[in-house]
């Protein structure tokens, strides 16, 4: 595979959007990879000499771009220093700061020291931001340069220096586009795969092909929220939920990028235990109705998603009422949820939002709710959804639970151009397929 570093300190996201068109042929020009694979973002700190003006101290949002070429080595370079100056960098002093950094990391296993470029870069194992986006992409690419290093893997290598995630999307991010979050559900009676995952190696397989195909979160629930489902009690929940979190945060701690790990649960006592285990984040789709639970998140630095809900379980019933605008219903209730639970000593930097598409409100409200999906950027944290395999689908064509991907994962591209942080998917490969065709297409 040959890989392309991708840099800014003066750029955003969108930048990495240009770059990304640009290297595969936008406007017809010719393609410097094809079957392209895209990494996480990484943040990392400026590296400046110590004679730097103080100003140049800005941080780097950092990437990678890989694929398969047809180009020679010293012509792919030149074309990337031609892009960079049509994404509008200008030449400007060493080190200062730049909107665009295209560097041409590895080229498979090739070792070349010419002019116009050097195979692998010169700067690749002192600089964890290029060798960890490499790392995503080909965690096996082995360095194949004569030395103490040779023959040592990329993820190997990346493990000199302590990486540390944070809380949400800051330094591991798809970046592109929204991020995926897997769905397990430990239980008989989900809509969609009740069932399928109730002990912990099927979970544990479903779990690591979801992290394969590129989820940032699974999401991992022992009770269904289903309309006309039976509670389940704390107790027998964590007896279906625990051994297979246990086996899940085991198997992620032996990863080199984890995934986030998540608890579908209402449940305070369920919660308490999963932290004890290690989830990174509580998902209460009873919209932390219960105060202890907002005290538990206040006493720890674990992320809470807060979904909007009329009841658990949902009643088709009982609805959000017509004739009002269902976004701004749910913002003023998410606002004053907000409040109750930082009263509660929970931060908002903690806090996820999840509008609740299904949990009283109607198949048309749910897509009012989809269409002004941006109005809850307002908020100020981010935006989750659990829109697959939902049942206003139905408005569509009646078909069953198992085939509606190809809605879902429309319904995907369009939010994540929207705002949307994460994306609550069964079918991780369909959604992942449309955000990179919608990327590519925007």
């Amino acid at each position: 595979m040959v890989i392309v570093g991708v840099g800014t300190n003066l750029g955003n996201r969108n930048t990495f959007r240009e770059a990304l068109h640009q290297i595969m042929g936008a406007g017809g020009t010719r393609p410097l990879l094809n079957k392209v694979k895209i990494s996480f973002v990484y943040q990392s700190e400026a590296m400046l000499p110590p004679s730097a003006p103080t100003q140049w101290n800005m941080p780097f949002l950092n990437m990678a771009i890989g694929g398969e070429t047809d180009w020679n080595p010293q012509d792919f370079m030149e074309e990337l220093k031609a892009i960079e100056k049509r994404l509008g960098r200008t030449d400007g002093a060493k080190w200062s700061p730049r909107l665009i950094d295209l560097d041409l990391l590895c080229w498979n296993d090739l070792v070349l020291e010419s002019p116009k470029v050097t195979l692998p870069h010169p700067g690749l194992l002192s600089r964890p931001f290029a060798l960890w986006p490499l790392a995503d992409l080909d965690p096996e690419w082995r360095y194949p340069v004569e030395g103490d290093s040779y023959g040592k893997s990329a993820s190997l290598l990346g493990r000199r220096w302590n990486f540390q995630r944070a809380p949400y999307s800051t330094h591991r991010t798809s970046g592109l586009t929204a991020e995926l979050m897997g769905i397990i559900n430990v239980t008989p009676d989900s809509f969609s795969d009740g069932g399928h995952y109730l002990e912990c190696g099927s979970a544990l397989e479903q779990a690591l092909k979801m992290v394969n195909e590129g989820v940032a979160v699974i999401d991992v629930g022992a009770e269904s929220t289903r309309p006309g489902a039976s509670p389940v009690d704390p107790a027998a929940e964590w007896t279906r939920l625990g051994p297979v979190l246990k086996s899940l945060k085991e198997a992620f701690d032996e990863l080199h990028y984890p995934p986030k790990l998540s608890v579908d649960t209402r449940h305070v006592e369920v919660a308490e235990k999963a932290l004890q285990v290690g989830v990174d984040w509580i998902n209460d789709v009873s919209g932390v109705e219960n105060p202890q639970m907002g005290k538990l998140i206040g006493n720890d630095t674990t992320q809470i998603v807060v979904m909007h809900n009329l009841g658990i379980p949902p009643v088709r019933e009982k609805t959000l009422p017509y004739g009002h605008d269902p976004v701004s219903l749910i913002y003023k209730w998410a606002e004053r949820r907000f409040l109750r639970l930082q009263e509660l000593g929970v931060e908002k930097s903690q806090i996820i939002f999840d509008p609740g598409l299904g949990f009283g409100k109607g198949p048309y409200q749910s897509l009012q709710i989809i269409k002004g999906i941006h109005r809850f950027r307002d908020l100020g944290v981010p935006l989750l959804l659990g829109h697959s395999r939902k049942s206003f689908f139905s408005l569509i064509a009646p078909n069953p639970f198992s085939e509606r991907d190809l809605e879902t994962a429309l319904v995907s591209d369009f939010v994540s151009h929207r705002g949307v942080d994460f994306l609550r998917v069964h079918n991780v490969v369909s959604s992942k397929k449309a955000l990179l065709l919608g990327l590519l297409l925007k």
